[in-house]
């Protein structure tokens, strides 16, 4: 391309083709107009390629907006296209020079802009010959080097790099899997230009992946070769103004077509270059430094000297994508460096706030249709209502056939809208005007504290509100019901509304209850069976005190026989009748204490306590089994929120379990250890240790399974009701195998912030 300069610099006019020019222009133009433009600031932009390439275009836009924006004054554009790589000829540089010569030769330009790519050397040096004193503003991407003062001090601007070592950096990032990499360029000046900053860039990377060039293939050849690449390659597209047979071509236009041809993923490196089917790249933006053009031509419109201003080099790049090219090849945007910039990305509603509930749908279609009526054309209007009115009757039916209740409440005026299910709910009829302070009012005394103060804490707080409390009905019964609200902002108009259904969860709440006593019998019949297993060494314990009470009334009475009676005698037998009667009596009251037929109830209790006195009862049973019982508690533990019976009733469970997993072993290895101490957060956790064979493997994820069991007569539900009451209390119970052996069970009560103060 280099050939062609020297050929615009030669004017080879005459004065009597200027003097032609002039007259012509006098004639068309008119004295009036040509005054007009004396007035006015004239700029001449220059592009170097053709005017159908959209890195000009778009250069030539940005360029323009940033002018209008910098400079008050009156300014008359004029643009020239050069199109100099498809158009190299000396001829058609003489008759180009000639032609700017004449026309700029009457009403010569306040200042020219040069968007250019590739060589700025030779433009540099002409255009100040051609404009002779005029201030000239480049910009473009070129590869060469120069010093800013080379061109004159007439010429300032900006000079754009591309980053080809970014760019492969970035597609080992998006594709990890990537083994080649083609790099495809021309035989232009500035193709070679770019080619050879990507070889450099290359020896960076050869001992990750093969780095291929083809610079001197046909467009034919690039087709055939494009569609036949292997797996696990991609390609890079430098810039292809030429290609192999010196045919020239547009070369974002060359990058659409590969985009298209291509069997593997492509990449660019300048944004003209990403169209709909290049994935994307670490890009020159040609917006930016078209934007920066303008500002600096905006500078020496408004009087500062062209003289003083910088010449720019610059090499930043934006990593840029395109959505449908990252989509076709399974790219996800998780891979994306931070900052990139994703276009032609999709936007739905649904996707970015997900589904409303009916409520809220119905109260945004309706605020749309009002929108729509503004909007959409008179004779449409009719049809858009009806159709509006005929959602509206599907939302009311599906609400309806769902008995689901709804309401809306503007903050600002306080009205509230319900539907017919919610009215129905609070027994309200059709008709009435229902306010907040009326739908309070049906709610249960001993419900309504904690729900007002629940929803007068959401709305301060703008936050979602969610509660389950029970309606009070005239016939003293009432109805359980589970309510939901949020606050929804109306842009338009600025009100904030609270959005909610109510759900009657009656049937729920008595199945769940139902449930609950079912497992409270079952327990209690878990307990009874416990107790019955405990029979024989409580009748055992029973039988000490009662024996020893037997015999101390009878030395009583041989003592009152003596002549006098031995009083003191007397008295100490009394008191040993007396500690007996209360030892009997514990028993009695600990036996009675478990086989209590109650509901669940919690309260704050001390677990160590508790389970002391489990170990209490299980004490004689143990000495029976001839098994060693050993308590080992964490001192000071916080209190925890759980029934004492229930809790009593696993504790009681797992140890029995464990002495009758030991009884084939020998008395001196019979052990177990009950530990107490601190669990997750906000949890206690009690274990218990045994020494005996183990469970097997494949039967620790069903131990706690109803009707599960490994032992020859079990019923299998001793653990499951344990499991039950561990999770009705919000813990966890589990088994593990010890490192030597036997096993050991764990279970964790919560601790409430209550109870931790």
């Amino acid at each position: 391309m280099g050939h062609l300069y020297p050929c615009l610099v030669r004017r080879v006019g005459s004065w009597r083709v200027y003097a032609l020019c002039a007259v012509v222009c006098l004639i068309i133009t008119g004295g009036a107009h040509a005054a007009d433009v004396e007035r006015s600031k004239r700029v001449l932009t220059i592009t170097t390629g053709s005017r159908l390439a959209p890195g000009f275009m778009l250069a030539d836009r940005e360029l323009l907006q940033a002018l209008a924006k910098a400079t008050t004054a009156r300014i008359v554009t004029y643009a020239e296209n050069l199109d100099l790589i498809r158009f190299p000829s000396e001829q058609y540089g003489q008759i180009f020079s000639e032609y700017l010569s004449a026309k700029y030769a009457v009403n010569p330009p306040d200042l020219v802009i040069l968007l250019f790519v590739g060589n700025l050397e030779v433009p540099g040096k002409w255009l100040p010959k051609l404009f002779p004193n005029t201030p000239i503003i480049v910009a473009g991407i070129t590869e060469e080097e120069f010093r800013p003062d080379q061109f004159g001090p007439f010429v300032r601007g900006i000079a754009q790099r591309l980053n080809p070592h970014a760019n492969l950096e970035l597609i080992l990032r998006l594709q990890p899997e990537v083994r080649r990499v083609v790099v495809i360029g021309g035989t232009a000046d500035i193709d070679r230009q770019i080619l050879a900053r990507a070889r450099d860039a290359a020896q960076h990377f050869r001992d990750k992946i093969v780095i291929d060039f083809w610079e001197h293939l046909t467009m034919e050849e690039l087709h055939r070769a494009v569609t036949a690449l292997p797996r696990n390659t991609a390609i890079l597209f430098a810039a292809m103004f030429r290609d192999g047979a010196g045919g020239a071509f547009v070369s974002s236009q060359v990058a659409h077509a590969i985009g298209q041809w291509a069997n593997v993923p492509m990449y660019a490196m300048s944004d003209a270059d990403i169209g709909s089917d290049a994935v994307g790249g670490s890009v020159a933006s040609i917006a930016a430094y078209g934007k920066r053009a303008g500002e600096l031509a905006g500078l020496v419109l408004t009087g500062t000297e062209v003289k003083s201003l910088p010449f720019e080099t610059s090499s930043d790049t934006v990593p840029t994508f395109n959505w449908p090219a990252l989509q076709r090849w399974g790219i996800p945007e998780s891979r994306l460096p931070p900052g990139s910039v994703v276009r032609n990305k999709p936007t739905s509603i649904w996707a970015q706030y997900g589904l409303y509930i009916m409520a809220a749908i119905i109260i945004i279609l309706s605020e749309g249709a009002i929108i729509a009526d503004l909007l959409i054309e008179r004779r449409r209007r009719h049809r858009v209502e009806a159709e509006l009115g005929e959602n509206q009757q599907l939302m009311e039916l599906a609400t309806s056939a769902g008995e689901i209740g709804l309401w809306a409440r503007d903050l600002k005026s306080g009205t509230l809208w319900t539907n017919g299910p919610l009215r129905s709910m609070f027994a309200f009829r059709e008709n009435d005007t229902v306010q907040l302070s009326d739908m309070i009012a049906r709610i249960h005394p001993e419900d309504r504290p904690r729900v007002v103060a629940h929803v007068q804490h959401a709305q301060e707080h703008d936050l979602p509100f969610e509660g389950e409390f029970r309606i009070a009905l005239a016939d003293g019964t009432f109805r359980w019901v589970l309510a939901k609200g949020r606050t929804a902002h109306v842009s338009q108009n600025g009100d904030v509304r609270r959005l909610g259904v109510v759900l009657d969860t009656t049937e729920r709440k008595r199945v769940e209850l139902e449930l609950q006593r079912q497992r409270e019998e079952l327990a209690h019949v878990a307990r009874v069976s416990t107790i019955g297993e405990l029979t024989t060494a409580v009748a055992h314990e029973l039988n000490q005190p009662l024996g020893a009470i037997l015999s101390n009334a009878e030395a009583a009475e041989i003592f009152l026989m003596t002549d006098p009676p031995d009083l003191e005698e007397v008295r100490q037998i009394l008191a040993d009748i007396r500690h007996d009667d209360q030892r009997a009596g514990e028993v009695i009251r600990r036996m009675r204490t478990l086989l209590r037929k109650q509901e669940l109830t919690p309260r704050l209790i001390d677990s160590n306590e508790v389970v002391q006195e489990a170990l209490k009862l299980l004490n004689i049973d143990a000495s029976a089994r001839k098994v060693t019982l050993q308590f080992e508690r964490t001192p000071d533990l916080p209190l925890v929120w759980c029934d004492p019976v229930h809790f009593q009733q696993v504790v009681l469970n797992l140890v029995l379990n464990g002495m009758e997993a030991m009884a084939p072993l020998p008395e001196e290895r019979r052990k177990i250890v009950v530990r107490t101490g601190y669990g997750d957060t906000g949890t206690v956790k009690i274990a218990v240790a045994d020494s005996g064979p183990g469970i097997p493997p494949d039967s620790l994820s069903k131990l706690f399974e109803p009707f599960f069991t490994t032992k020859k007569e079990g019923m299998g539900m001793g653990l499951s009701i344990a499991r039950t009451i561990v999770e009705a209390h919000g813990g966890q119970i589990w088994a593990e195998n010890n490192a030597g052996a036997g096993a050991t069970f764990y279970f964790t009560v919560p601790v409430r912030k209550e109870a931790s103060a």
